[in-house]
């Protein structure tokens, strides 16, 4: 999804959310539980709905209006990570958190935020 060794995103309720400008197309592989959006003309991964998420969504923050907020918190797939990708967040997964961790993850995010 991306051409990096990292590939940002945030959890975001989708009440919360909305693309402002034009339409998005389903990319990735358009199969199974996760629903890419991407940007038609170039291609850019906008978000994803993930099925069993409820009314979360996943957004890539760069697109943020106000990015200051958009550190690093929890770190996944850490098992495929570059040596050099480092970025500083408070919980590490080797692949992704269980769904029983995430109360956890979002009292712990909110506690800081």
């Amino acid at each position: 999804m991306s051409a990096s060794a990292y590939s940002l995103s945030a959890i975001v309720p989708e009440a919360g959310f909305d693309i402002t400008a034009g339409k998005t197309t389903r990319g990735g592989r358009g199969t199974g539980p996760l629903d890419h959006r991407f940007c038609p003309r170039c291609m850019t991964w906008i978000c994803t709905r993930i099925a069993g998420m409820g009314d979360m969504v996943n957004v890539r923050p760069t697109l943020f209006n106000d990015t200051t907020r958009a550190a690093p918190f929890v770190k996944t797939m850490i098992v495929d990570r570059m040596p050099f990708a480092v970025t500083g967040a408070a919980h590490s997964y080797a692949g992704f958190p269980a769904e029983a961790d995430f109360p956890a993850l979002m009292a712990a995010y909110a506690a800081q935020a």
